[in-house]
């Protein structure tokens, strides 16, 4: 799991920018078989909602991100059926359920 306090130690400006810096591994592709040379990334959810691929982590403000925690390809299925070979990342932020998470270009 990615903590606001690692997030914050490092200055980064995104929640991509988190797991890349923090926790690479979070990013690396899974095998989907073993005859298969196809791999699968993580899907990303935001406060429990599907957000979509890992490319949708450069639109999350790190400083909206209170954790960011990888659930293996077996542990997503489980919980969110199919189409997760690649696991998920479950971003939790501090934004309220009304307001949303911003999004968009990040400006420095």
């Amino acid at each position: 799991m990615i903590t606001a306090e690692e997030i914050q130690s490092i200055q980064a400006a995104t929640a991509f920018d988190a797991v890349q810096r923090l926790r690479p591994e979070f990013l690396r592709r899974g095998r989907v078989n073993v005859r298969d040379d196809t791999q699968a990334l993580p899907v990303v959810y935001v406060d429990d909602v599907r957000y979509g691929g890992v490319d949708e982590l450069k639109g999350i403000r790190a400083s909206q991100v209170i954790s960011i925690r990888y659930l293996n390809g077996a542990d997503a299925t489980t919980r969110y059926g199919t189409g997760h070979t690649g696991g998920a990342l479950l971003v939790t932020t501090s934004a309220s359920s009304t307001q949303g998470v911003e999004s968009g270009p990040i400006r420095d």
